[in-house]
Protein backbone atom coordinates (compact mmCIF):
# COMPACT_ATOMS: atom_id res chain seq x y z
CA UNK A 1 0.00 0.00 0.00
CA UNK A 2 3.11 2.36 0.67
CA UNK A 3 4.59 1.74 -2.29
CA UNK A 4 1.23 2.41 -4.25
CA UNK A 5 1.09 5.68 -2.53
CA UNK A 6 4.36 6.49 -3.10
CA UNK A 7 4.11 5.65 -7.09
CA UNK A 8 0.78 7.75 -7.07
CA UNK A 9 2.66 10.72 -5.34
CA UNK A 10 5.83 10.64 -7.72
CA UNK A 11 3.40 10.78 -10.95
CA UNK A 12 0.93 13.29 -9.31
CA UNK A 13 3.53 15.35 -8.60
CA UNK A 14 5.85 14.85 -11.85
CA UNK A 15 2.95 15.11 -13.86
CA UNK A 16 1.89 18.53 -12.16
CA UNK A 17 5.47 19.88 -12.71
CA UNK A 18 4.92 18.55 -16.60
CA UNK A 19 2.11 20.52 -17.16
CA UNK A 20 3.06 23.49 -15.47
CA UNK A 21 6.30 24.34 -17.19
CA UNK A 22 4.62 25.24 -20.51
CA UNK A 23 3.78 28.83 -19.05
CA UNK A 24 6.20 30.76 -17.16
CA UNK A 25 3.72 34.38 -17.36
CA UNK A 26 5.49 37.74 -16.21
CA UNK A 27 3.60 39.58 -14.51
CA UNK A 28 3.28 43.16 -13.97
CA UNK A 29 1.98 45.77 -11.03
CA UNK A 30 1.37 48.78 -11.07
CA UNK A 31 -0.62 49.15 -8.06
CA UNK A 32 1.91 50.58 -5.36
CA UNK A 33 3.31 52.91 -7.74
CA UNK A 34 3.97 53.87 -11.50
CA UNK A 35 5.47 50.86 -14.02
CA UNK A 36 8.43 52.07 -15.35
CA UNK A 37 10.63 50.31 -17.89
CA UNK A 38 13.47 51.33 -20.13
CA UNK A 39 11.72 51.81 -23.86
CA UNK A 40 14.47 52.26 -26.61
CA UNK A 41 17.59 51.09 -24.61
CA UNK A 42 19.38 54.43 -24.25
CA UNK A 43 16.43 57.19 -23.15
CA UNK A 44 13.16 56.60 -23.54
CA UNK A 45 11.08 54.81 -20.87
CA UNK A 46 7.78 53.15 -21.09
CA UNK A 47 5.67 54.61 -17.78
CA UNK A 48 1.78 53.15 -17.12
CA UNK A 49 0.53 55.17 -13.96
CA UNK A 50 -3.04 54.04 -15.35
CA UNK A 51 -4.50 51.69 -12.73
CA UNK A 52 -7.91 51.12 -14.57
CA UNK A 53 -6.84 50.77 -18.35
CA UNK A 54 -2.69 50.52 -18.49
CA UNK A 55 -2.84 53.16 -20.80
CA UNK A 56 1.34 53.53 -21.71
CA UNK A 57 3.13 56.75 -21.75
CA UNK A 58 6.61 56.69 -23.25
CA UNK A 59 8.94 59.57 -21.78
CA UNK A 60 12.13 60.98 -22.67
CA UNK A 61 15.24 61.18 -20.78
CA UNK A 62 14.27 64.94 -20.31
CA UNK A 63 11.01 63.92 -18.76
CA UNK A 64 9.30 64.79 -22.17
CA UNK A 65 6.09 62.97 -23.91
CA UNK A 66 7.73 60.68 -26.97
CA UNK A 67 6.52 60.86 -30.08
CA UNK A 68 6.16 57.69 -32.08
CA UNK A 69 5.08 57.27 -35.52
CA UNK A 70 2.34 54.73 -33.87
CA UNK A 71 -0.04 55.40 -31.27
CA UNK A 72 -1.22 52.37 -28.56
CA UNK A 73 -4.88 52.22 -27.33
CA UNK A 74 -4.60 50.24 -24.33
CA UNK A 75 -8.20 48.88 -22.88
CA UNK A 76 -9.35 45.72 -20.59
CA UNK A 77 -11.97 42.75 -21.26
CA UNK A 78 -13.40 40.71 -19.73
CA UNK A 79 -12.82 36.97 -21.08
CA UNK A 80 -14.30 34.04 -21.04
CA UNK A 81 -12.00 32.41 -18.50
CA UNK A 82 -13.58 34.73 -15.96
CA UNK A 83 -10.45 37.02 -16.14
CA UNK A 84 -9.70 40.98 -16.99
CA UNK A 85 -7.38 41.18 -19.93
CA UNK A 86 -5.36 43.76 -20.50
CA UNK A 87 -5.05 44.61 -24.71
CA UNK A 88 -3.63 46.82 -27.03
CA UNK A 89 -4.42 48.17 -30.58
CA UNK A 90 -1.38 49.48 -31.97
CA UNK A 91 -1.48 51.56 -35.32
CA UNK A 92 0.33 53.30 -37.60
CA UNK A 93 -0.13 57.08 -37.54
CA UNK A 94 -0.62 57.81 -41.42
CA UNK A 95 -0.98 54.38 -43.26
CA UNK A 96 -3.77 51.20 -43.30
CA UNK A 97 -3.24 49.10 -45.79
CA UNK A 98 -7.06 47.46 -44.40
CA UNK A 99 -5.78 44.01 -42.75
CA UNK A 100 -5.31 43.55 -39.37
CA UNK A 101 -3.05 41.59 -37.03
CA UNK A 102 -3.99 39.66 -34.04
CA UNK A 103 -0.81 38.64 -32.13
CA UNK A 104 -0.41 35.83 -30.08
CA UNK A 105 2.46 36.40 -27.98
CA UNK A 106 5.11 33.52 -26.47
CA UNK A 107 6.00 32.53 -22.96
CA UNK A 108 7.75 34.40 -20.48
CA UNK A 109 6.56 37.79 -22.00
CA UNK A 110 3.35 40.39 -22.02
CA UNK A 111 2.31 43.46 -24.38
CA UNK A 112 5.15 45.40 -22.83
CA UNK A 113 8.17 43.34 -24.20
CA UNK A 114 6.68 41.38 -26.71
CA UNK A 115 4.84 44.41 -28.96
CA UNK A 116 7.73 45.45 -30.39
CA UNK A 117 8.01 42.34 -32.72
CA UNK A 118 4.83 43.51 -34.24
CA UNK A 119 6.60 46.93 -34.74
CA UNK A 120 7.51 46.16 -38.44
CA UNK A 121 4.24 45.19 -39.56
CA UNK A 122 2.30 48.12 -37.99
CA UNK A 123 5.21 50.31 -39.98
CA UNK A 124 4.22 48.32 -43.09
CA UNK A 125 0.27 49.63 -42.80
CA UNK A 126 -1.18 46.76 -40.59
CA UNK A 127 -3.07 47.44 -37.26
CA UNK A 128 -2.23 45.21 -34.53
CA UNK A 129 -4.31 44.05 -32.02
CA UNK A 130 -2.90 41.83 -29.08
CA UNK A 131 -3.87 40.79 -25.52
CA UNK A 132 -2.33 39.12 -22.24
CA UNK A 133 -2.68 35.93 -21.80
CA UNK A 134 -4.68 35.47 -17.59
CA UNK A 135 -1.61 36.07 -15.02
CA UNK A 136 0.49 37.94 -17.41
CA UNK A 137 1.28 41.28 -17.51
CA UNK A 138 -1.60 43.11 -16.05
CA UNK A 139 -4.06 40.75 -16.75
CA UNK A 140 -5.40 39.13 -13.61
CA UNK A 141 -6.27 35.74 -13.04
CA UNK A 142 -4.28 32.27 -13.17
CA UNK A 143 -1.81 31.14 -15.74
CA UNK A 144 -3.27 28.34 -17.00
CA UNK A 145 -3.57 26.01 -20.46
CA UNK A 146 -7.30 26.07 -20.62
CA UNK A 147 -7.18 29.65 -19.36
CA UNK A 148 -4.77 30.31 -22.34
CA UNK A 149 -7.03 29.00 -24.80
CA UNK A 150 -10.07 30.42 -23.25
CA UNK A 151 -8.36 34.13 -23.59
CA UNK A 152 -7.23 33.19 -26.89
CA UNK A 153 -10.66 32.76 -28.30
CA UNK A 154 -12.22 35.43 -26.13
CA UNK A 155 -9.53 37.60 -27.71
CA UNK A 156 -10.40 37.21 -31.31
CA UNK A 157 -14.39 37.59 -30.84
CA UNK A 158 -13.57 40.55 -28.41
CA UNK A 159 -11.04 41.79 -31.53
CA UNK A 160 -12.95 41.29 -34.58
CA UNK A 161 -16.35 42.81 -32.98
CA UNK A 162 -14.61 46.25 -33.24
CA UNK A 163 -14.04 46.20 -36.64
CA UNK A 164 -16.48 43.52 -39.17
CA UNK A 165 -15.04 45.48 -42.23
CA UNK A 166 -11.37 44.38 -42.61
CA UNK A 167 -9.18 41.04 -43.23
CA UNK A 168 -7.85 39.27 -40.06
CA UNK A 169 -4.75 37.58 -39.82
CA UNK A 170 -3.64 35.64 -36.47
CA UNK A 171 0.49 35.91 -36.00
CA UNK A 172 1.29 33.60 -33.26
CA UNK A 173 4.73 33.18 -32.13
CA UNK A 174 5.94 29.98 -29.86
CA UNK A 175 3.23 29.07 -27.13
CA UNK A 176 1.16 31.94 -29.02
CA UNK A 177 2.02 30.05 -32.57
CA UNK A 178 0.88 26.64 -31.02
CA UNK A 179 -2.06 28.33 -29.96
CA UNK A 180 -2.50 30.23 -33.35
CA UNK A 181 -3.68 27.13 -35.49
CA UNK A 182 -6.50 26.15 -32.67
CA UNK A 183 -7.86 29.64 -32.13
CA UNK A 184 -8.09 30.02 -35.94
CA UNK A 185 -10.03 26.45 -36.36
CA UNK A 186 -12.44 27.56 -34.19
CA UNK A 187 -13.41 30.65 -35.72
CA UNK A 188 -12.55 30.37 -39.42
CA UNK A 189 -15.20 32.19 -40.46
CA UNK A 190 -13.89 35.37 -38.86
CA UNK A 191 -9.82 34.78 -40.36
CA UNK A 192 -8.18 35.19 -43.15
CA UNK A 193 -5.18 32.66 -42.24
CA UNK A 194 -2.55 32.43 -40.11
CA UNK A 195 1.44 33.16 -39.61
CA UNK A 196 2.74 30.42 -37.40
CA UNK A 197 6.52 31.37 -36.00
CA UNK A 198 8.64 29.04 -33.84
CA UNK A 199 5.75 26.74 -32.61
CA UNK A 200 5.60 23.53 -30.88
CA UNK A 201 3.68 20.59 -32.46
CA UNK A 202 1.98 19.69 -29.64
CA UNK A 203 2.37 19.26 -25.80
CA UNK A 204 3.43 16.21 -25.53
CA UNK A 205 5.47 16.11 -28.49
CA UNK A 206 7.47 19.24 -26.45
CA UNK A 207 8.03 17.24 -23.67
CA UNK A 208 9.06 14.34 -25.07
CA UNK A 209 11.84 16.45 -26.49
CA UNK A 210 13.13 17.61 -23.24
CA UNK A 211 11.77 14.36 -20.98
CA UNK A 212 11.90 11.32 -23.15
CA UNK A 213 8.68 9.24 -23.27
CA UNK A 214 7.62 9.79 -19.66
CA UNK A 215 6.54 13.16 -21.18
CA UNK A 216 3.77 11.79 -23.00
CA UNK A 217 2.52 9.73 -20.46
CA UNK A 218 2.27 12.38 -17.95
CA UNK A 219 0.88 15.66 -20.06
CA UNK A 220 -2.40 15.97 -20.48
CA UNK A 221 -2.87 16.88 -24.38
CA UNK A 222 -5.74 19.69 -23.73
CA UNK A 223 -5.13 20.63 -27.61
CA UNK A 224 -2.35 20.56 -30.42
CA UNK A 225 -1.19 22.55 -33.28
CA UNK A 226 -1.09 19.66 -35.39
CA UNK A 227 -4.08 18.40 -35.01
CA UNK A 228 -6.05 21.90 -35.91
CA UNK A 229 -3.53 23.08 -38.62
CA UNK A 230 -4.70 19.63 -40.47
CA UNK A 231 -8.02 21.14 -40.56
CA UNK A 232 -7.79 24.60 -40.97
CA UNK A 233 -8.52 25.54 -44.40
CA UNK A 234 -6.85 28.85 -45.15
CA UNK A 235 -3.97 29.96 -45.65
CA UNK A 236 -0.74 29.20 -43.67
CA UNK A 237 2.61 30.96 -43.50
CA UNK A 238 4.84 28.99 -41.25
CA UNK A 239 8.19 30.45 -40.16
CA UNK A 240 11.11 28.87 -38.56
CA UNK A 241 14.85 29.27 -37.27
CA UNK A 242 17.43 26.42 -38.07
CA UNK A 243 19.05 28.08 -35.27
CA UNK A 244 15.72 27.97 -32.99
CA UNK A 245 17.30 26.42 -29.57
CA UNK A 246 14.06 26.54 -27.87
CA UNK A 247 11.34 24.47 -30.11
CA UNK A 248 13.22 22.26 -32.71
CA UNK A 249 13.44 22.86 -36.40
CA UNK A 250 11.52 19.69 -37.60
CA UNK A 251 8.47 21.28 -35.46
CA UNK A 252 7.84 23.69 -37.81
CA UNK A 253 8.09 21.49 -40.62
CA UNK A 254 5.76 19.02 -39.20
CA UNK A 255 3.17 21.53 -38.68
CA UNK A 256 3.44 22.76 -42.82
CA UNK A 257 3.60 19.02 -43.68
CA UNK A 258 0.45 18.72 -42.63
CA UNK A 259 -1.36 21.99 -43.19
CA UNK A 260 -3.67 22.43 -45.82
CA UNK A 261 -2.65 24.27 -49.19
CA UNK A 262 -2.62 27.64 -49.76
CA UNK A 263 0.68 27.44 -47.28
CA UNK A 264 4.09 28.45 -47.41
CA UNK A 265 7.40 27.92 -45.25
CA UNK A 266 10.07 30.18 -44.64
CA UNK A 267 13.01 28.72 -43.76
CA UNK A 268 15.49 31.65 -41.10
CA UNK A 269 17.95 31.85 -39.24
CA UNK A 270 18.95 33.92 -36.08
CA UNK A 271 17.28 33.22 -32.72
CA UNK A 272 14.11 32.05 -31.58
CA UNK A 273 10.84 34.07 -32.93
CA UNK A 274 13.46 36.79 -34.23
CA UNK A 275 11.42 36.66 -38.19
CA UNK A 276 10.10 40.32 -37.56
CA UNK A 277 13.68 41.65 -36.71
CA UNK A 278 15.76 40.31 -39.20
CA UNK A 279 13.37 39.06 -41.75
CA UNK A 280 10.17 41.39 -41.80
CA UNK A 281 10.25 42.18 -45.45
CA UNK A 282 10.25 38.93 -46.63
CA UNK A 283 7.76 38.04 -44.09
CA UNK A 284 5.40 40.98 -45.59
CA UNK A 285 6.33 39.76 -48.92
CA UNK A 286 5.10 36.16 -48.17
CA UNK A 287 2.00 37.43 -46.43
CA UNK A 288 1.39 39.64 -49.19
CA UNK A 289 1.29 37.14 -51.79
CA UNK A 290 -0.62 34.21 -49.49
CA UNK A 291 -3.56 36.67 -48.00
CA UNK A 292 -3.36 39.46 -50.41
CA UNK A 293 -1.99 42.92 -50.71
Amino acid sequence: MRTFLYIFLFVFITSCGFNNVFLVPTKLDNQNAPYKAVYNKSTDTIVVSDKVNFQPQFIAAENKLVDYPYHIESSVFESKSGNKLNAWVIANDSVYNGKNIIFFHGNAGNLVSQHKLMLPFVKAGYKVFMADYSGFGFSTGKATRKNVLVDGNSAVEYFTNLDTTTRWIIYGQSLGGHLTPVVALANQDLIDGIVVEGAFTSHQDIGANTAGFIARILIAEKYSAKKSIKQFKKPVLIIHSTEDNIIPYRMGEQLFEVANEPKQFYQVDKCHICGPIYFSENILQKMDVLFGK
